[in-house]
This record gives C-alpha cells, structure tokens and sequence, in this order.
C-alpha cells in the first residue's frame, strides 16, 4: 500500500512541476533587451542624431561615437527609421569595426554607393555594400596584423577588390 502512495505522490509532484515548467516557458524580451539593440553606433554630422544598426536615429548616446557624414541630399529626423541601404551598411560596418583594430573616427558615404572610413591616424579603408561585411572586415584585419607585424604605416586600404589594394606612407 506504501507503494501505491508513494508512485500517487510521485505522480502528482511531476505533473505540477510539468505543469509550472510549462508556466514559466520562454519569456518575452523585457524593454531593457529590446534598448540594446538600438545602441547607436554612428553619430550624424552636424546634428544631435545617433543611428544604430536597425537604422533607428536616437538622440542620445553614452559614449563618443564616430562621425558619419552623409551625401548632400539625406535628411535624417529623431525617432526615423532609416532603410537606405547604404546607411543600414555603414551603420552595421560601423558595429563590425568596433570589435577590430581599426578606431574608426568618421565614416563617409561616397557616392558610388561605397564607404570610406578614417581612422584616428587619418588611414582610410574603403568599403563596398556589393561584398559580403564580414569578409571585408577579416580582411582589413588581416591586412592591419600584417602591417603591425612588419612595422609598416598604411595610408589607404582599398577593400573594394578581389584582394585588398594597400597603400603605404
């Protein structure tokens, strides 16, 4: 008869613990999750905008962030959501660079649709949207490993091609 109040018990304490795991399942993400993910990365020239990578223009940031100039005919305004894709690239080259060796100072938007980026030693790395980002970063980083190693000064680094194009001081 123990037995029996015993797998009873058994029985009843696993169906309510099943039953509060079930309950408590995946949660939604709380406000404070949702904030990080619009961190700006880029601050708007000329203006008190901050962009983040979703292409969300925030007012405020904690930090200094580098520069993006923009091309002459683009408006941004506070709580836009930008989907030019040029921005959206730059923005989310801007996150990428933050984990490299490369201190990004300022971004440019050029014209034919790439991005010029300067470092604090006013080296330059060009980038195309047409390439997959995170091989263009593997390469920029690369390139810099290399140029450290040697002990070489680089003034452009052209990420453009097949092969990165490098121009030395």
């Amino acid at each position: 008869m123990r037995y029996i109040y015993f797998f009873l018990f058994l029985a009843v304490f696993l169906c309510s613990t099943f039953f509060v795991w079930q309950k408590l399942g995946p949660k939604q993400p709380t406000a404070k999750q949702q904030e990080a993910s619009a961190e700006p990365v880029l601050h708007v020239d000329s203006s008190n905008l901050f962009l983040s990578p979703d292409g969300s223009v925030l007012g405020t940031a904690t930090s200094a962030k580098p520069e993006l100039f923009l091309l002459k005919d683009t408006k941004l305004a506070l709580g836009q959501k930008v989907k030019d894709a040029q921005i959206l690239f730059a923005a989310n080259l801007a996150k990428q660079l933050v984990k490299s060796d490369f201190s990004v100072a300022s971004l440019r938007l050029l014209d034919s649709g790439d991005i010029a980026v300067y470092n604090q030693l006013n080296a330059i790395a060009i980038f195309s949207q047409n390439k997959d980002l995170s091989s263009e970063v593997d390469s920029l980083q690369k390139v810099l490993a290399k140029a450290k190693i040697d002990a070489t000064k680089i003034l452009k680094i052209d990420l453009r091609f097949d092969q990165p194009v490098i121009t030395f001081k």
